[in-house]
């Protein structure tokens, strides 16, 4: 439809009396008009403005238009009988009159290309709460609603993709998409939604995206839960088609659930399911992984150019994650010169690796791309992600041309290599070395270890310095000789994992009762972790072994309390690096080291903390732990919840603590002592277990 000129009636029936506005000659000789209609009226000036070739004055000009007529339209349809509001609009059939009201398209067609035309989080924060909640509203005309979806997916859908995972109002944003595209699949014959087809595949991208925002928190098993409870409240079978491909693709790609299970979850919805797409789930369950090796695998996005590049101030950025422990807790900025600096940041799980969000959804023979990415965090340490910038045009690899490349012949250099040649490693390692003094004051780097090998995975970006358009990008995978056999024995070990996958077994079923919202619940869901899954292995299942040790004499002494600590952040470390839950070992508080400090992102973006303390039941300050020095640790880090766990060793092979007879009596004097309500305590057993054959 093209929209060209427009004027406005609006009705307003209040009880018996009816009231005919049309809005500039009665404006103009003095008639009051009420707020809503004021709005609507100020809402199509601007429309006329912008339908001239005028800009908005500012970034927000537009929004700030956008977000107020949304709100009207969403208040006055509350009662469609009392209001009515009419445009009336020429078009190539002749003059059309429109409620707004009943579709509002008019003036979304003029306003979307213009509310946002930047990058700004706070922008796409306004933008999703009001449309959110238009979207959510139970009186907004379903054409209305669709026009919103329509534009939003016209005009930016790119941005929009991309914030959904970084804002606050991502999550909500994301439930009014999908809880309208479930209405419109449940539809029959409705053509305000269009074809199945069409519906579908949006339905499928806000799926996807759903996924993406658990899983770039590291929230694996609750983008499970968030997937399966779509699920179970699914009316079409388009939907629970849909559904059920991306919990099998999720769960295949982590190896959050067996081939067994998902065969059978599969089967179940065997007959929603088209066939190619049956077959591929089911090859995505069964194949072998490591059928095929995988090599110096690229992937491109953008044109490269001499026309693309020209009169632009190019920046070239290089990134790429290397195992050196990051000292620093911020990320860190090293300026070589006016042309190239080298930014320092660091990571604590693998699913934080920028290297890792790049590609995250992919999936190659057979494994998940988070198998393909090249570290593995020491326990409770970080690693380090680096990005080289440099402010300039660096295309070692191609020369280009007017349409776009030719790539440079490197095979005799590979020859004398004998492996595959990548110029931009080659510039990496030597500005690495470099700049070796500067770097080791932020990270654990020898020069032995910087070389080709290093790292295996590379991104490469040129963007537009002044209007930062993303002009060209490709990622560079697989570019070592040992990195797919490496990925390979990875994936096997998680697969086989049996301790792990019943974990997650458990885990499924925990999560169910347990929403990490606030830090209270975060502290609840760690305590039932620790007890679920530390505390049963080392009472039932022989865990006690691995905290006991041998003297110089031979005789069995419980292990110190540093020495405990890595079996305890093991068992959690692998159920939390699936959930998006931070830990880790010994860090620094302004009142001493904690023990473990434990970080969760919330569904509002929200950072919560948690302490745990750690102590052997024998030692001399065991009851100042839990009074004065857990207290003191909460403070210090900002948080109110904590967690006091103790290990009790008393035994016929080691009489301390001399204070206490049996665990249960420490037990009553610590919940004794403890004023704050805010701290657990939990007592292990590391005494080994009594044979069930010679109880009596």
């Amino acid at each position: 439809m093209g929209y060209c000129r427009h004027y406005i009636l609006i009705v307003l029936l209040a009880d018996t009396e009816k009231y005919t506005i049309s809005v500039m000659p009665i404006f103009e000789n003095g008639v009051h008009l009420s707020a809503e209609s004021k709005i609507i009226e100020k809402s199509l000036k601007y429309v006329s403005y912008l339908q001239k070739g005028n800009k908005p004055r500012n970034n927000k000009e537009a929004l700030k238009y956008f977000v107020t007529f949304l709100k009207t339209i969403e208040e006055l349809s509350k009662d469609k009988i009392r209001y009515s509001i009419k445009v009336g609009i020429d078009t190539a059939e002749g003059r059309k009159e429109v409620n707004l009201l009943d579709d509002c398209g008019f003036v979304l067609h003029h306003l979307y290309p213009v509310i946002l035309t930047s990058p700004d989080l706070d922008e796409f924060e306004l933008y999703f709460k009001a449309t959110t909640k238009f979207l959510d509203s139970t009186h907004v005309s379903l054409i209305s609603k669709t026009c919103v979806i329509d534009f939003e997916n016209k005009n930016f859908k790119e941005q929009i993709e991309k914030s959904f995972a970084i804002s606050s109002q991502g999550l909500a944003a994301l439930n009014a998409r999908l809880k309208f595209g479930r209405i419109a699949l449940s539809s029959s014959g409705n053509e305000i939604f269009g074809d199945k087809d069409s519906i579908r595949n949006v339905f499928s991208i806000y799926v996807s995206k759903a996924v993406e925002f658990f899983v770039y928190k590291g929230q694996f098993i609750q983008a499970g839960d968030f997937l399966s409870e779509l699920l179970n409240t699914a009316n079409s079978s388009i939907e629970k088609s849909v559904l059920v491909s991306a919990i099998v693709s999720h769960n295949a790609a982590y190896n959050l659930r067996s081939r067994t299970e998902l065969n059978s979850f599969i089967e179940e919805y065997e007959e929603l399911i088209q066939e190619e797409d049956l077959e591929y789930l089911k090859s995505t369950v069964n194949s072998e992984s490591g059928g095929f090796e995988v090599h110096g695998f690229s992937f491109g996005n953008g044109t490269l150019s001499t026309n693309t590049t020209k009169d632009k101030n190019i920046v070239t950025l290089i990134r790429f994650s290397i195992p050196s422990v990051c000292s620093d807790v911020d990320q860190q900025v090293i300026e070589i010169d006016d042309k190239l600096e080298i930014i320092l940041s660091p990571i604590s799980a693998f699913w934080a690796d920028p290297m890792f969000r790049i590609m995250s959804g992919w999936n190659i023979a057979n494994m998940g791309w988070s198998h393909f990415c090249d570290i593995e965090p020491e326990e409770g340490k970080n690693y380090t992600h680096i990005l080289i910038a440099i402010r300039e045009l660096y295309i070692p690899d191609v020369k280009l041309n007017e349409n776009g490349y030719d790539n440079i012949d490197f095979s005799e250099k590979e020859a004398l290599i004998g492996r595959t040649y990548y110029p931009h490693k080659e510039f990496v390692v030597k500005t690495l070395l470099s700049n070796l003094t500067a770097l080791q004051k932020h990270i654990e780097i020898d020069k032995k270890d910087i070389n080709v090998n290093m790292f295996s995975n590379y991104f490469v970006q040129h963007i537009d310095e002044i209007t930062r358009e993303n002009i060209h990008h490709k990622l560079y995978a697989i570019t070592n000789p040992d990195s797919y056999s490496k990925t390979l024995t990875r994936f096997v070990e998680r697969l086989n994992s049996v301790n792990l996958a019943d974990a997650f077994i458990d885990i499924r079923e925990l999560m169910l009762s347990t929403k990490i919202e606030t830090e209270k619940s975060l502290k609840e869901f760690v305590f039932r972790c620790v007890d679920l899954f530390v505390k049963h292995n080392i009472e039932n299942h022989g865990g006690y072994k691995y905290l006991w040790k041998n003297d110089d004499n031979g005789n069995q002494i419980p292990c110190r309390e540093p020495e405990t600590q890595p079996y305890i952040f093991s068992h959690l470390r692998a159920i939390f690096d699936f959930m998006g839950i931070q830990i880790s070992r010994e860090v620094e508080s302004s009142n001493g080291e904690v023990d473990f400090l434990i970080s969760f992102t919330n569904s509002q973006n929200k950072l919560l903390k948690l302490c745990v303390e750690l102590k052997l039941a024998h030692a001399e300050n065991i009851e100042k732990g839990l009074a004065k020095q857990l207290p003191a640790y909460l403070k210090g880090e900002r948080c109110k919840y904590g967690v006091y766990l103790v290990l009790w060793y008393k035994c016929e092979l080691f009489d301390r603590p001399r204070k206490y007879n049996a665990l249960s009596e420490l037990e009553t004097q610590l919940n004794k002592i403890n004023v704050n309500k805010n701290i657990s305590n939990l007592i292990i057993n590391c005494t080994k277990p009594v044979s069930p054959s010679k109880l009596k």
